[in-house]
């Protein structure tokens, strides 16, 4: 499923400034933003829910070690 990191942000708990932070660390995106798209959801940057689970749990555990 695709997301944009508002509805990353109520799936999974963090804030939406979160994944756009997170992205600059490796969070993987699946469609980059289209500045030029007429629909919003075209404008931001999507990512596939899948992956960014495990991105998140390979985070926490590679800080537990």
């Amino acid at each position: 499923m695709l997301a944009d990191r508002h509805e990353l942000a109520d799936i999974f708990g963090y804030s939406p400034d979160s994944f756009r932070g997170w992205v600059k660390e490796g969070l993987p995106v699946a469609q980059k933003p289209n500045p030029k798209a007429k629909d919003p959801r075209g404008r931001a940057r999507l990512f596939d829910t899948k992956r960014v689970h495990r991105w998140l749990v390979q985070r926490a555990t590679a800080r537990r070690r």
